[in-house]
């Protein structure tokens, strides 16, 4: 899946070259959308089974993560594992992107953001993975802050470069 996203961001990269402005603003666009519905979104319906995390708070975030932390306990990391593949698709569109000269700040936070939410997400389950401690809620509980806040951060990021395309 994500050589197939590489490839078809490549492939717009090159379409990009022969495209007026507009056209590759449009795009840019377009595929900003594709990839936050698919992978970004398709990361958080594995991780946090019903939920739409462009319409939550960082709080929101950090309470679904948490309650799922605490129910789960450590085995909440096979869960997290099998939702691994979304994120590292969304880190390899969002970096192969082709955004306009003029996007390219709002372009860098939202690359930005997506680093942090793969290092927020990373911490966690390097957390949950440790077989050497039992599952401590305290513990947990800046890892889900940092899930929430790199959650809202890539989602401000990308509402961010939206608008720059627009």
């Amino acid at each position: 899946m994500v050589c197939v996203a590489a490839l078809v961001a490549g492939a717009g990269a090159l379409l990009l070259q022969a495209m007026d402005e507009a056209d590759r603003y449009s795009l840019a666009a377009s595929q900003a959308k594709e990839i936050e519905r698919e992978h970004f979104e398709g990361f958080f319906e594995c991780a946090l089974p019903g939920s739409r995390s462009s319409q939550r708070s960082a709080q929101q975030i950090r309470v679904a993560f948490q309650q799922l932390g605490n129910n789960l306990g450590k085995s909440y990391a096979s869960t997290l594992r099998r939702c691994e593949p979304q994120l590292r698709a969304l880190a390899t569109t969002v970096e192969a992107l082709p955004v306009p000269t003029a996007a390219q700040p709002q372009y860098a936070k939202l690359v930005t953001a997506t680093t942090e939410l793969s290092a927020a997400n990373a911490s966690y389950l390097q957390y949950l993975s440790d077989a050497n401690a039992d599952y401590d809620y305290v513990a947990a509980l800046p890892l889900h802050k940092a899930l929430g806040a790199a959650s809202v951060g890539y989602i401000d990021a990308q509402r961010n470069l939206m608008q720059a395309l627009e």
